[in-house]
């Protein structure tokens, strides 16, 4: 059931890791950047529209249009996710810099590997500034977690932020077609297998705090268990790549 469930999922990651969509993908990235819309493309022409944000220093000028979906595909916050919920670069990389009145709609996200806590070191653990439990850091002020980013503290920072870990299903409506658009959010980071191995994997919510398994289940039951038009998978890993992090092209990391 595991190597079905991974091609099902490596199906629908094709045609659904946010590389185009026949329903009209806009990406808007930094200004420097060049946009990556079809020809003749017309929002007017379209059900539903994708903003789709890496964040960091490249996209610190964004082209400011109306935008719908805001998608953040993880590795938010560089180097190694967020030190706590008070933590300044989550204002620094995306209130601050995400604050066109046309941005100021919910923004949608999952996690990547460095939200998780990559490139901490042992020594960083060792000294208390990430650990398996809150209350094992020196202060809740200074603990990389993963957890800050997907609870409601937040959310009163900044009421557009939504990420989650785990599985997660938001429905879009794709307004004059009649259909529906099931997003399924996947958090890819506990998937793969060498995450496991790393200093970083024992923090609080870390990777090694899931049942890689179990999840996989249940992402393979969310997109079962949706009657929508279309299903789009939406995680931080693709399924397969070619990429510089890949050990052999074209293998599959997770």
């Amino acid at each position: 059931m595991f190597t079905g469930g991974l091609a099902a999922i490596g199906v629908l990651a094709v045609v659904g890791m946010l590389t185009g969509l026949s329903i009209g993908l806009k990406l808007r990235a930094a200004a420097a950047m060049q946009h990556s819309c079809p020809p003749g493309y017309s929002k007017d022409n379209v059900d539903v529209t994708f903003f789709v944000v890496r964040f960091g220093t490249r996209n610190r000028d964004v082209i400011s249009e109306e935008v719908d979906n805001p998608t953040v595909e993880g590795d938010n916050f560089y180097p190694s996710g967020l030190r706590s919920t008070s933590d300044p670069d989550f204002a620094n990389t995306f209130t601050n810099v995400y604050s066109h009145p046309s941005l100021q709609v919910p923004w949608y996200g999952v996690l990547g590997n460095h939200d998780y806590g990559d490139q901490l070191g042992m020594s960083e653990v060792k000294g208390l500034h990430a650990a398996s439990t809150l209350e094992g850091c020196l202060s809740q002020e200074d603990c990389f977690s993963p957890v800050w980013q997907t609870g409601g503290s937040l959310m009163s920072r900044d009421a557009r932020w939504h990420a989650q870990q785990g599985v997660t299903t938001r429905s879009v409506s794709l307004g004059a077609a009649g259909q529906t658009l099931d997003i399924i959010m996947l958090d890819t980071s506990p998937l793969i297998p060498r995450y496991r191995n790393k200093a970083w994997a024992i923090i609080h919510g870390g990777v090694s705090s899931f049942n890689a398994t179990l999840l996989l289940e249940q992402s393979l039951a969310a997109i079962r268990s949706s009657s929508a038009a279309w299903k789009l998978v939406v995680g931080h890993h693709p399924m397969r790549s070619a990429g510089e992090h890949c050990s052999d092209p074209g293998k599959s990391d997770w």
